[in-house]
């Protein structure tokens, strides 16, 4: 009875040591060059019947020299195996070189299209090491927190307990630039509202113009001289009749935001540059920029119709 009673108390105080061993996440790169995983949001988009995961770690530098991160290679991997089957991957790493003393972080998603994963998580193919996202806390994310019919510049898209994104367009300008129109300082909102730092699954932006392209009307004179209040005034009727217009697809830049830190609000100012283009000033389109605002893991799908002033408009919900 005494044995039996002694392997019981054994067996108990194993499941409670367990309990209570915090999971590492941390991975030694090399001598002197860490990693720590920060933050994982696990987001379903009901709508689509997806989950996403978005994680984000960061790299410590704690030489005296410069440390080139070209030899540091990870994956993503469920339950330590590898992966075969996903609908989105992607990672940003802004920089291989990791000056001395200093830190850098590195964010990414992986989106499914179901919820049969069992422990998705790092793995670092040099030393076939694997470490679980339940390494730290997973936040939870549901497309039902999207935002729906609202007017104006400054616009809510999602919000929960954790972050806050939205847009605000108040201080964006119109302009026409070395040939290409340009809509510049429309800002993506970010509010962590955690006493901790996030990952911040952002929106990417996708803008068309309905408008004329440069090339068409080489005979107007030199565009790359050209700014926008000439080309509000230029005449491209043809037979005294205004030419349809096409859809011309922008390149964003400036929108990717890997992190918030704890209580940190950001607007991030973005650009849509639609290159060898222009507004056609003469028809009655008031409205020739769309942007699209998308998180497909979110479930963030909505469009912003901006005048060609700039001015307040009312956006759509996609669902």
């Amino acid at each position: 009875m005494k044995k039996l009673l002694t392997v019981f108390i054994t067996f108990c105080l194993s499941l409670s040591l367990a309990a209570c061993t915090k999971k590492n996440p941390v991975y030694t790169i090399d001598d002197g060059i860490t990693l720590e995983l920060k933050d994982v949001l696990k987001a379903k988009n009901e709508n689509q019947n997806t989950i996403y995961y978005y994680y984000l770690f960061s790299i410590t530098n704690d030489r005296d020299e410069d440390y080139l991160l070209d030899k540091f290679k990870f994956s993503l991997r469920d339950d330590g195996k590898k992966i075969k089957s996903y609908i989105s991957e992607k990672y940003v790493m802004p920089t291989k070189l990791l000056t001395a003393k200093s830190t850098g972080y590195v964010c990414g998603h992986i989106g499914f299209a179901n919820n049969n994963q069992k422990d998705v998580g790092l793995y670092f193919d040099n030393t076939k090491t694997f470490m679980s996202f339940k390494n730290v806390k997973i936040h939870q994310a549901s497309s039902s927190d999207v935002r729906t019919t609202q007017k104006g510049m400054k616009q809510t898209l999602f919000e929960d307990s954790t972050i806050s994104i939205g847009f605000d367009y108040s201080q964006a300008n119109v302009s026409f630039e070395f040939g290409n129109t340009v809509l510049s300082n429309f800002g993506i909102v970010y509010e962590n509202k955690t006493d901790e730092t996030i990952v911040v699954p952002y929106i990417e932006p996708k803008a068309t113009l309905n408008g004329l392209l440069t090339t068409d009307y080489a005979d107007k004179g030199d565009f790359q001289t050209m700014d926008i209040e000439k080309i509000k005034t230029l005449d491209v009727k043809k037979n005294k009749k205004v030419p349809e217009t096409k859809q011309i697809d922008g390149e964003a830049s400036g929108f990717a935001l890997i992190y918030l830190n704890p209580g940190q609000s950001l607007t991030v100012a973005t650009a849509m540059t639609f290159h060898n283009s222009f507004i056609c000033y003469q028809n009655s389109d008031e409205t020739p920029i769309q942007v699209k605002l998308v998180n497909p893991g979110m479930g963030i799908n909505a469009t912003v119709y901006v005048s060609r002033e700039a001015k307040t408009q009312e956006i759509e919900q996609n669902q």
